[in-house]
């Protein structure tokens, strides 16, 4: 995994301008963080998505992903492929300021699942900055609940290979059919969100 830092430059006659404003990239991680799979919610089927998720969105758009071939679905994040990625060209993609309907990632269940854990991790399985979260979650009548980044638990954990992922923690447990969540760096630090890959887990006082 290498990480690369771009400027240009303009030139015309009169000569060179200044440089422009820094820009990072970095390459995916042939490596990905492994996260825990007991009490999966969404684990693999036959080597594709689980049939527990009948749906997926997101408003940035999705990178080396053969899953998504309409505009706004996001199942290269939950193929457990560490290839395929979703991007949002922004610090804050609703884990700060108010979360939009059209921000971050959001999965349809086929029933509600009583959860309160969920992991994922960028394409880097590094630290990024990530330092935000909000939540919002529906029931199986359609009613939302909005949980601000204040009363959600955002935890740095590492694998057997220091690979880094990201855990969420609910303030209770919900009984969601459909849930939302965005994500959001500290300080305005860089200029995207990454997601990988994200699991989520039944409840479980062990988690």
């Amino acid at each position: 995994m290498t990480e690369y830092t771009v400027y240009v430059t303009g030139v015309n006659e009169l000569g060179e301008s200044g440089p422009s404003l820094l820009a990072a990239a970095t390459t995916t991680d042939l490596y990905p963080a492994v996260m825990p799979k007991y009490k999966m919610i969404n684990p693999l089927e036959n080597g594709k998505p689980s049939s527990h998720i009948v749906s997926t969105a997101q408003n940035g758009r999705m990178e080396s992903s053969a899953l998504d071939v309409s505009a706004g679905t996001a199942w290269g994040t939950v193929d457990q492929d560490g290839a395929s990625y979703y991007v949002k060209g922004s610090w804050d993609d609703g884990g700060f300021n108010y979360m939009g309907l059209k921000h971050g990632l959001t999965f349809e269940f086929d029933q509600a699942y009583k959860l309160d854990t969920i992991a994922f991790h960028d394409v880097t399985s590094q630290d990024t900055g990530i330092f935000f979260a909000q939540v919002r979650w529906w029931d199986e009548a359609g009613k939302e609940e909005y949980i601000t980044y204040g009363r959600i638990s955002l935890q740095k954990k590492r694998d057997s290979g220091n690979r880094l992922y990201y855990v969420l923690k609910l303030p209770q447990p919900v009984n969601a059919k459909k849930i939302q969540f965005g994500l959001a760096r500290y300080a305005a630090q860089g200029n995207q969100i990454t997601v990988s890959e994200v699991y989520f887990y039944h409840y479980d006082t062990l988690l």
